[in-house]
């Protein structure tokens, strides 16, 4: 429900069936020569504590 939080927060959708949930795995796929790149570590440690925030 992460993509929809913000509608959700707003009040313009409302969450009807609270028993029920889906999990969402996210994934950084990049090539293998940027592995060591401090960007893309950034970036990924970024997302990680993003997504790691929405208590959903």
């Amino acid at each position: 429900m992460w993509d929809v939080k913000p509608f959700l927060d707003q009040g313009r959708l409302i969450q009807v069936l609270h028993d029920y949930g889906q999990s969402a795995n996210v994934w950084a796929v990049y090539p293998t020569r940027l592995a060591h790149s401090g960007k893309l570590r950034a970036c990924v440690e970024f997302l990680q504590a993003h997504f790691a925030q929405l208590s959903i």
